[in-house]
């Protein structure tokens, strides 16, 4: 099974890379990325494509890259963040909403397989409509919410037609492996309202869901924090019994070859 990770350079990227690294059922990763992944993260499994010029993203016209994409059987976007994480309002919107469009509108002209999973990090509190009152973070929960709305657009055809299943995720503050609030984290007042979810329990949601989908129809399923975590902490105990009947496997092998020499 190929799959494709946009962003797996961030917080949460790199943990659903690690996770699709080490899942025995995924053959080949897709890493979609503006720099060079770490070397320790190589191997026959991962391969990369480097897109380091804004226009690319903008335009996905590389046939090459394209063709990467190819028989692929999902893809996580994992590009993301809130508006404090970027160097003004406009690049907030290029990279949340017009990369997000692009890509996607590429993939739907790509031969992928039968049936293909786009599983969507947004955030806790995505507006869809764009009008609900907020007291903080506005701007990220209008633009969230467009982007899913502009994406359940794009895929509803293909949905049909192509085999599309759309995988949208809304997690509150994640927290890394000590539990600790990360930098797109809330804290003080807001942080008492928002929820909040581990990494580990993210990624393992994220992964297993485009590995097995949801549900009969994939149409276009949102999984708010509550449940991501239920899903998550399923997903984690399934991982589990995956690798060890994996391992199993391999000492088996190891030890028919050696007696057969």
């Amino acid at each position: 099974m190929k799959v494709i990770v946009v962003g797996p350079t961030g917080f949460i990227g790199s943990s659903v890379l690690r996770k699709c690294l080490l899942n025995p059922r995924i053959t080949t990763v897709i890493a979609v990325t503006r720099r060079q992944l770490p070397d320790e993260l190589g191997g026959r499994k991962l391969r990369q494509v480097i897109v380091r010029e804004e226009q690319d993203w903008l335009e996905w016209r590389d046939e090459r890259n394209l063709k990467e994409f190819e028989d692929a059987s999902a893809c996580i976007w994992c590009i993301g963040g809130r508006p404090k994480n970027f160097a003004s309002p406009d690049e907030f919107v290029q990279v949340t909403y017009t990369y997000a469009m692009s890509f996607i509108s590429a993939l739907l002209q790509t031969n992928l397989a039968q049936r293909f999973r786009f599983c969507y990090i947004s955030s806790w509190g995505a507006d869809l409509t764009e009008k609900k009152f907020r007291v903080f973070d506005k701007r990220n929960a209008y633009l969230k919410g467009r982007t899913e709305k502009a994406l359940f657009g794009l895929t509803r055809e293909a949905t049909t037609e192509q085999g599309w299943e759309l995988y949208t995720f809304r997690p509150g503050t994640v927290l890394d492996n000590q539990g600790q609030i990360t930098r797109n984290g809330f804290k003080g007042v807001f942080g008492s309202v928002v929820p909040s979810i581990g990494i580990s329990v993210l990624a393992a949601a994220i992964l297993d869901v485009s590995l097995r989908g949801y549900g009969d129809d994939g149409l276009s399923v949102f999984f708010e924090n509550k449940e991501i975590i239920g899903k998550g902490e399923e997903a984690q105990l399934l991982e589990a019994e995956e690798i060890k009947i994996f391992e199993e496997q391999c000492r088996r092998l190891k030890e028919d070859k050696g007696r057969w020499g």
